[in-house]
């Protein structure tokens, strides 16, 4: 059985930002550089609070699979009460006393909106497509979108 199995990949707005722009340009979305290079695929915002452009600068946007809304509030909440001057200490800090990690896994795993989101994913994958999921955090900071690509990964893995 031939499979056509695409590539699940992850990157942040600020890397999409300067893979599609140059300083000559006037609108970031006109410009590839590089297009074997910078392939990413079908760029997906897998944000709750799509601020900064983020929608502008995706493919599509799946809102269903951000942080839900509770949890980022509270995320941020705790992240900027901790007394840390570093951003991405403070910010990581935050994720070990929140939990987020955890409750985004379980909500990937619970919630039927999510887990349907999920399977088409994982569908368009298996079919060929190469997806990149974008939200803001710039490694080393954790993100969830580092969850999803594992969790699109594995099931396209089980298929």
């Amino acid at each position: 059985m031939d499979t056509m199995t695409g590539e699940v990949n992850e990157t942040y707005l600020s890397d999409l930002h300067s893979r599609t722009t140059d300083e000559n340009q006037s609108s970031f979305t006109d410009f590839v550089e590089d297009a074997e290079e910078d392939d990413l695929g079908t760029t997906i915002a897998v944000v709750s609070d799509p601020t900064g452009g983020i929608v502008e600068a995706s493919d599509e946007f799946i809102p269903e699979l951000g942080m839900p809304e509770n949890e980022l509030n509270n995320f941020r909440r705790v992240r900027n009460s901790i007394d840390i001057e570093d951003d991405v200490k403070r910010h990581n800090k935050a994720v070990e006393i929140t939990g987020i990690d955890d409750k985004y896994a379980d909500y990937m795993d619970n919630d039927s909106e999510a887990r349907n989101k999920i399977s088409e994913l994982v569908e368009r994958v298996e079919n060929g497509e190469d997806i990149t999921f974008v939200c803001f955090e710039k490694d080393p900071k954790w993100c969830h979108r580092h969850s999803l690509v594992e969790k699109v990964t594995e099931k396209v893995n089980d298929q």
